[in-house]
Order: structure tokens, then sequence, then C-alpha cells
């Protein structure tokens, strides 16, 4: 019971790292940089007599490096170099102690902190307090080889070790707090709340990046807009309820007729878009005519509810969003007109009729 009230819940809950290396950059570049422009200060202080300053501006000259280098590639380096980046950071710590002298280590431990709470902001809590405990070794090891130190060095290392131990706890602790509340108003903001679909943006995104990879990989990409026939009549006889019950239903019927690689989301009222990475234009009528049949069986006996849908491909029927969306968008208007519950793709980039795979 006391452990369970001492955790901290979702502390351990990530960002997606591979995705956010452009802010944990920034956080790395700095510690370096600040720490290194602040231990250039010091050495205009007065200080020990055994400190060596030309050694000291070395370590700042390194840190201030580090620091312009993983803002230069931190989008090609490898992420296990910026989860072990704050041990770099111990070990020039460490340096910066062993040259600043014995009077001013304990000074110079205050970098220490800065190093905990870094990795605090970015990584779970066993690679924090991995991170602490590499600190408290490193210092520990540069009072015990350091000349001129005293017996207050039993004392410094406790203290540095239990704030390390806090620091880490409580920074661990909120930005696991933090980063579980970023996670649900980033999915707020994707998804649809009735149905848990991607909301419009979060679909408009989709179909940017998945564009700009079919351009490169050379292979289409379709969308499938879909709109639930006669739905303002069972809305208004059955009630809202109801009405969004089926939306709901709907939503499951959908997202079990697809991959997992396609991208289902509600763009507005009984309309639903689906992008289907990598399939031709017949593989996203065949899709859509699943989708179509799918509809007609889960609402049979349910106010007789059907589907129409509009199919456009990338690049038959063009080469950007915009395009691709009004051509299936004037394809399901085809499919309304002709008596709806069927699948029509878009047909004008051969200049003949829409074809029409009709249950």
């Amino acid at each position: 019971m006391l452990v369970e009230r001492l955790s901290w819940p979702h502390a351990d809950s990530k960002f997606d790292t591979q995705a956010d290396r452009g802010w944990i950059a920034r956080i790395l570049a700095y510690l370096f940089g600040f720490g290194g422009a602040l231990l250039f200060l010091t050495l205009l202080l007065p200080g020990a007599l055994d400190r060596e300053p030309e050694r000291l501006a070395l370590v700042a000259i390194a840190s201030l490096v580090v620091a312009v280098f993983i803002l230069l590639t931190y989008d090609r380096l490898p992420l296990w170099f910026l989860r072990a980046a704050p041990g770099v950071g111990t070990l020039l710590v460490a340096l910066a102690i062993y040259f600043a002298g014995a009077q001013a280590s304990a000074a110079y431990a205050m970098y220490m902190a800065w190093v905990v709470i870094a990795a605090a902001l970015f990584l779970d809590t066993r690679l924090i307090l991995a991170h602490g405990v590499l600190a408290v070794a490193a210092y520990s090891f540069v009072l015990s080889i350091r000349e001129g130190t005293d017996d207050l060095d039993a004392l410094r290392v406790t203290m540095t070790a239990g704030t390390m131990l806090v620091v880490a706890l409580v920074m661990g602790g909120i930005a696991g707090q933090l980063r579980e509340v970023f996670r649900k108003l980033e999915a707020t903001a994707k998804t649809d709340p009735l149905t848990g679909l991607l909301n419009r943006r979060a679909l408009e995104e989709s179909f940017e990046v998945e564009l700009a990879r079919a351009g490169r990989g050379k292979f289409g990409v379709g969308v499938v807009m879909l709109d639930l026939d006669g739905f303002k009549r069972f809305n208004d006889q059955r009630g809202h309820p109801a009405g969004d019950a089926a939306l709901q239903r709907l939503a499951h019927v959908l997202n079990d007729a697809t991959r997992s690689i396609d991208c289902v989301g509600r763009v507005g009222g009984e309309e639903f878009a689906i992008l289907t990475p990598e399939t031709s234009t017949a593989g996203t009528l065949a899709l859509a005519e699943r989708l179509r049949r799918a509809v007609e069986v889960e609402f049979s006996g349910v106010g007789g509810l059907t589907a129409s849908c509009g199919v456009a491909s990338y690049p038959d029927d063009g080469s950007d969003r915009v395009t691709l969306v009004d051509a299936a968008d004037r394809a399901l208007y085809k499919a309304k007109e002709l008596g709806r519950n069927r699948a029509i793709a878009s047909g004008s980039h051969r200049g003949s009729p829409s074809r029409v795979a009709a249950g």
C-alpha cells in the first residue's frame, strides 16, 4: 500500500524518441552549451591554488563542441547516443571537478544535478537512476584520487548522492506526468471524440506523409470517401443517441475491414475517409466494395443503412491531396446519383465513364 501511494502513475510513459529528436537535442545542447559557457565564466573568478585553468578551458571547449555537434547532427545520430549523452556530460563534469582543485569540488559538483535533470526530461526511471548513480560514482572517484581532499569527502558524497536521488525521483515523476498529459492532448487533437477514428486534421497530415513516401517509392496511394446512406432519416426517426451508436458501429466495421497501415478517419457528419498506402486503383476499389458490403451486412436489420463509396488513387487521379479528395468526392456523388449502396472509382484520368462495383 505504501509503495503504491509513493509511486508515480505514468512515470515511465515516454515520448516517441524517434519523432522528438529536435526538442531532446535542444535540451542536451542547453546542458552542454550553458555548462561550457559557465565554466569559462568561473575561470574569471579567483580559484584554488591547485586549479588548472588551461585544462578547465579545454573541458569548456569540449562541452561547447558537443553542444554544436548534437544540434547539427541529431537527426542522423542513433537513439542510443541521445540516451547516453547525459553520461558524456557526467564525464566532462568529473574532469572539471578534478582540474578545479580540491577546494572547488563541492561547487562544481552542482553540475551533476544538471545531468540528472536533463536525463529526467526524456528517459525512463531506470535510465534516470543509472545516470544518477554514474554521477555519484564519478564524483566519488574524483574525490578519492584528488590530492588535497579532506575528511569531509564522505559528507560531500553522501549529500551529493542524496541530492541526485531526490532530483531523479521528483523530476522523473513530474516529467512522466507531463508526458502523459501531452500524449492525451495529442490524441485528443487527432482523434474524433465520438468514433475514436482519426479526425480531418490527422487524416490530412497522414495524407501528406503517404504521398511524399509514395513519390519516393514509386507506388500508389488510394483514398476512399464513404458516406452512410439514409443516415439523416435514421437520425430523425430514432434520435441522436441511436445515430451516434450507428456511427460508432460503423467505425468498428471500418477498422475491422482495413489493414493496420490504412488510415481511417471521420471527416464530418456521416462521411468517412480511408487512406490506403501502397495500393492501386483496382485494389482501392476492391477495398471500397468490401467496406460497402460489410456495412450492408452490419446494418441489414438496423434501419437498412448502407454505404456509398467514391475511390481515387495516386498517381492516376492526381498528385496532391486536394485533387485526389476532390476526385473521390465526385465519384461518391456519382454513386449517390446512381442509386446509392455502391462503390465507384474516379475515371476522369481515362476520359471515360466511371466504373461501378455494385452489390
